[in-house]
């Protein structure tokens, strides 16, 4: 394991042994006992942009009614430890938990695909992404009254390359 030290604002910091790389696949009997869950495959990936000092969380999201794969690059720069994409993109807070997993909790967070569904060349392309919510149920929700909460588990940073073709 490597030394992450990534700071989301003054009041909260990771400065923990720890792994900069998170995952977990939901089996189909979990997306069965939770049908409102959206996602089948989450990676998040830790890191801080060194020209900044601002830290960001670099995520894939498989769904579980679509074989793209969408990504979503929260920076974390607000003071409540949250991890916002702008444009309405929504929010996630980041907490890393004393047995090393990583705690994703949102209301709304916005994720992206320029892949096409074959036979539908019209859907995204020039006219911009497709986008998804990544939380739980249909539509939009920016508050955190009823939030969706992914428990990922340390992965092999291997897995987090699908930035570089690697996982």
């Amino acid at each position: 394991m490597t030394s992450l030290v990534i700071s989301f604002c003054a009041a909260t910091a990771f400065a923990k042994e720890a792994s900069d790389c998170f995952g977990r696949t939901y089996d189909l009997a979990h997306l069965k006992a939770n049908p409102e869950q959206n996602a089948r495959d989450i990676r998040a990936k830790l890191t801080t942009i060194e020209e900044t000092g601002v830290s960001a969380i670099h995520m894939r999201i498989l769904f579980r009614d679509d074989p793209r794969e969408f990504t979503a690059y929260p920076a974390c720069y607000m003071e409540d430890g949250s991890c916002g994409i702008d444009c309405d993109g929504g929010h996630v807070k980041p907490e890393l938990m004393e047995d090393g997993r990583l705690r994703l909790t949102t209301g709304h967070l916005r994720a992206e695909t320029f892949e096409t569904l074959p036979g539908d060349d019209d859907e995204g392309g020039c006219a911009g992404p497709v986008t998804r919510n990544i939380a739980d149920g249909p539509g939009y929700s920016d508050g955190m009254d009823k939030p969706t909460v992914f428990i990922l588990y340390p992965r092999d940073s291997r897995e987090c390359g699908w930035e570089d073709g690697d996982g």
